[in-house]
């Protein structure tokens, strides 16, 4: 658990700006996802969080209009293509029905620092000094949180912390750029922070995270799921006590095996392969245990019957005997139902491998009469 806090202590925005940057521009950038088993996941909330978001759908290098594509007219000029209105009415519907046309119908620098805010805080602003939205705190970095506007000579940019900010029309048109240095040869003249900085309301980050060891889950509530059983999204997974998600077979404290899919880690049921011993197992429909002795599969239209030995391997191609009676397996590790089978050799019965014997149409049972048995036909 200590190297969890730890870790949790340690991550934070600037990860996330190191993973965001590492992306290439692509014309289509919207919703791209990435694997979390190639970046952790941050564990911050509010403004940060939120940040978090929009790094996403716009990683640095994506351009910021409706297409993705660079529309290559000069800094602060529109089409329809880059209008700050009509990317936000195909990608953020609810935040553009409160937007004003001021800048619904411009691209520029302020334009981008604007929307940030908008998604950030939910509401719209004009100029940052003439809005009471905003307190003017000077110029120095050190007071300067996540989320705060920097005005500079003719730009603004979002503040991430770390010297780096999040801006759009520095270097290229219409271009996005996230994690460049705050300070700029146009010197910062005005550094704005949100006066409902601490009101928003984002409820703390929850779901799969991969760390170097493995899988881990955390609820809405902030806690790791550990030691135990949970259901997410309607499949259950098993936890160890450092809280990585366990995979293939499992031993619970209450005797039972159960199999982890390897991939994903949900809980199994019916058939499996063990990919080592090329073994199948049945798993209980409904509780996921791994069964032993007969079971039935009703999963299959005939519902056959199969036997599992102490191991729960499936037994297949050979006779068995149970509490004195005989059964015939199938290739496929059915029991046979009524009909001819080749006898098994060398059993106590004293047949040879040249004899059949006939069982039972519903149990599979052989039948123990002299009439039930008959010299194997030659072709």
């Amino acid at each position: 658990m200590k190297k969890m806090i730890k870790k949790a202590i340690n991550r934070g925005i600037a990860g996330v700006l190191t993973a965001a940057m590492a992306f290439t521009a692509a014309p289509a950038v919207w919703a791209s996802e990435t694997d979390p088993a190639d970046e952790e996941v941050s564990q911050t909330g509010g403004v940060e969080q939120k940040l978090e978001e929009l790094f996403e759908i716009y990683p640095d290098g994506s351009y910021f209009s409706v297409n993705g594509e660079a529309c290559g007219h000069s800094s602060g000029s529109t089409c329809d293509n880059c209008k700050m209105g009509n990317i936000a009415e195909e990608y953020f519907p609810e935040l553009a029905a409160q937007m004003n046309s001021a800048y619904k119908n411009s691209w520029t620098c302020v334009g981008f620092a604007q929307f940030v805010y908008f998604y950030l805080f939910g509401h719209e602003v004009g100029k940052w000094g003439d809005s009471s939205d905003f307190t003017d705190i000077g110029t120095d970095l050190s007071l300067a949180q996540p989320g705060d506007v920097i005005e500079y000579s003719g730009h603004s940019a979002i503040y991430l912390g770390d010297g780096l900010v999040y801006e759009a029309n520095w270097g290229e048109t219409n271009q996005v750029s996230l994690g460049t240095s705050a300070e700029k040869d146009r010197g910062i003249e005005a550094i704005y922070h949100a006066n409902n900085y601490d009101e928003i309301d984002v409820p703390p980050y929850n779901g799969w995270e991969w760390d170097s060891e493995g899988w881990m889950y955390r609820d809405q509530d902030g806690t790791w799921y550990v030691n135990g059983w949970y259901e997410i999204d309607d499949a259950w997974y098993s936890f160890d006590a450092n809280g990585h998600r366990r995979a293939g077979w499992y031993a619970d404290t209450d005797g039972q095996w159960y199999w982890l899919d390897p991939e994903t880690g949900k809980m199994q049921y019916g058939w499996v392969q063990d990919p080592e011993d090329g073994a199948w197992y049945w798993l209980d429909l409904e509780t996921g245990a791994m069964q032993r002795g007969w079971i039935q599969d009703t999963t299959n239209q005939y519902n056959k019957i199969y036997y599992l030995d102490s191991n729960g391997r499936m037994l297949k191609d050979q006779w068995i005997n149970y509490n004195g009676s005989y059964y015939v397996l199938a290739p496929d590790g059915a029991v046979g139902m009524n009909g001819w089978w080749d006898a098994p050799a060398d059993t106590e019965s004293g047949f040879s491998e040249d004899t059949q014997w006939f069982v039972q149409p519903n149990t599979g049972e052989f039948i123990n009469s002299p009439q039930y048995w008959r010299v194997k036909p030659t072709a």
